[in-house]
């Protein structure tokens, strides 16, 4: 088996793009190491550790209407020589140009 060519973090969790409210567009949540997670809002960001995270989570729980009282509990991954696969992202959908506006006649 081949070793890990390149390290697990930064992992980006999911991508928001295209969305409606500001300059930004995208929203991006990626896990920096195994403590810190990195919230972006297009060019700027935010990075909290895995107590904000999970309280974050909570709070998307509520939101959600999941059941508040879940528990979930991760195994610790144990370390092993594996093969990676990296897919590529899917290229953006091109924006569309805005529509032109029809020339004014000036009326003399």
């Amino acid at each position: 088996m081949k070793k890990q060519s390149h390290p697990r973090f930064p992992q980006t969790l999911i991508r928001f793009q295209g969305l409606e409210g500001g300059v930004y567009g995208t929203l991006t949540l990626v896990a920096r190491d195994r403590d810190t997670l990195e919230i972006q809002l297009g060019n700027d960001f935010v990075r909290i550790n895995a107590e904000g995270a999970s309280q974050i989570a909570q709070a998307l729980e509520l939101f959600s209407g999941a059941p508040v009282d879940m528990v979930v509990e991760v195994e610790e991954e144990e370390e092993r020589d594996t093969d990676v696969v990296v897919e590529p992202e899917p290229p953006a959908e091109p924006r569309l140009a805005r529509p032109k506006r029809p020339s004014r006649r000036r009326v003399a």
